[in-house]
């Protein structure tokens, strides 16, 4: 089901030649996001933050848990993600085919999933057909069938996807610079051969209990974005969802992968005509004070790259800078390109500028606006909406950074951009996979050495 609710008009929200310069979002639309959103708190002590929209039919759960991969040893990582995707694939009241046929009748979406540090189920429906589904998710999560065919058919496609992973450069890529970032063991990642090498071992056996430990220990919070009154989701989510007991995990950051001069770069031999350039370094985690600050730097560093390397030059149709926010931040730029040597060249300016000069207020105003926009668009579903405000709450306690994003990006100056980028824009690792006879390693010593 994709009915999509437009959350900037019904907030108002919007950039106008009325307010303020540095105010990208009025305090009556901060002040209303806040009122819209309660939390209370079910039997089992398991929290639920209900985010009100006035109007909208839509029902949108997510029930998230501070439980990922991270959390288990490393032989039960593969498990792990067995699991979640054989939750979604029938449960004992539920089998997988009538299950399918209701989600399909009512045109909803149930789900569920698992990440690093987090895992996550997930149902979206309309409201009046909520007492008839919410017992089915609930089945979801608390007694999946662990069908035997439904688990060997999981196993054998997960398998079927680490093989093939190595023969996707655009995905291998992210593989060999990993070598070289994490340096060995780490409970963010796990090298290819040796998962495939737990999958194998993996027991259908043995994952009810695993799923029995995943529900008691997972520290849970129920995001609801719906339009219903409350006392009604209240007497619903008790009746199905109220003895879903709270456990204490939490979210750790782990040891920094450590920085090696002589380590820092990685190569696979593939006879393409592209390359694959992938270059990896660390931020700050999600909880930073410096969180809106380190958005807005690699959101400038993902437009100047682009503008560099791709409009000006012409050297990449793909190129781009991200991170991934966790409770350790990890910095990404990608590029593909025929023309590798002039790529790496190309990137060190745009990373030194940042580094060694200001911005104008002028600029980074534009980029502040164009970063809040995005920021907001992402909110437009429901399903993102219920994402933001649960991971704000497992990693805060609160709801507080989703809707106070605005606020901090306002405070960003220009010398904190350069201050960031001068702390986090450095010991870089570098991946690449292209052919070894076309590519020669001074082009990629050369690019570390200018940026470390």
């Amino acid at each position: 089901m994709k009915r999509i609710f437009s959350l900037l008009l019904s907030l108002g929200l919007g950039w106008t030649p009325g307010l303020s310069a540095k105010q990208l979002v009025s305090d009556a639309t901060i002040a209303l996001q806040k009122q819209n959103t309660e939390v209370f708190e079910l039997p089992g002590k398991v929290p639920v933050v209900y985010r009100r929209i006035e109007g909208t039919e839509i029902v949108q759960i997510a029930t998230a848990m501070a439980y990922g991969e991270a959390h288990v040893p490393a032989a039960q990582q593969p498990a792990l993600g067995v699991l979640f995707e054989l939750m979604k694939r029938g449960t004992k009241t539920w089998p997988k085919d009538k299950l399918y046929a209701l989600v399909e009748k009512y045109a909803a979406s149930i789900g569920c999933g698992v990440s690093i540090e987090t895992s996550a189920c997930s149902m979206a429906t309309l409201e009046e057909f909520l007492p008839e589904l919410l017992p089915v998710y609930a089945s979801v999560m608390r007694e999946p069938a662990f069908d035997a065919t439904e688990g060997q058919l999981i196993l054998q496609q997960t398998e079927a996807g680490l093989k093939s992973m190595t023969q996707n450069p655009e995905a291998y890529v992210n593989e060999v610079v990993n070598s070289v970032f994490y340096g060995g063991s780490h409970p963010y990642w796990m090298p290819n051969e040796k998962e495939l090498e737990y999958l194998k071992k993996i027991q259908l056996k043995d994952l009810p209990a695993l799923h029995a430990d995943v529900m008691k220990k997972s520290r849970k919070v129920i995001v609801v974005v719906a339009g219903m009154p409350t006392e009604k989701l209240k007497k619903l989510l008790t009746e199905h969802l109220g003895s879903l007991p709270q456990g204490s995990s939490n979210l750790k950051s782990p040891p920094t992968p450590k920085f090696n001069a002589k380590k820092n770069f990685a190569m696979a031999d593939r006879d393409i005509p592209t390359a694959y350039v992938r270059a990896k370094f660390s931020l700050p985690p999600y909880t930073s004070t410096d969180s809106a600050g380190i958005n807005l730097l690699m959101r400038i560093l993902s437009e100047e790259l682009e503008s560099e390397v791709r409009t000006k030059r012409s050297l990449s149709y793909a190129v781009y800078a991200q991170q991934v926010s966790l409770a350790m931040g990890i910095g990404v730029i990608h590029a593909s390109t025929s023309r590798p040597k002039e790529t790496l060249e190309a990137i060190i300016p745009v990373v030194k500028k940042l580094r060694d000069e200001k911005m104008s207020k002028e600029d980074l105003e534009r980029h502040k606006t164009v970063f809040a926009t995005g920021y907001f668009l992402t909110l437009e579903e429901h399903g993102s909406l219920a994402s933001s405000l649960a991971s704000s709450y497992l990693y805060d306690g609160n709801t507080n950074r989703l809707y106070n994003m605005p606020r901090e990006l306002e405070k960003v100056t220009t010398e904190d951009i350069q201050r960031l980028a001068k702390q986090y824009l450095k010991d870089f690792r570098l991946g690449v996979v292209y052919r070894n006879k076309d590519f020669q390693k001074p082009w990629a010593d050369g690019f570390l050495k200018s940026l470390n």
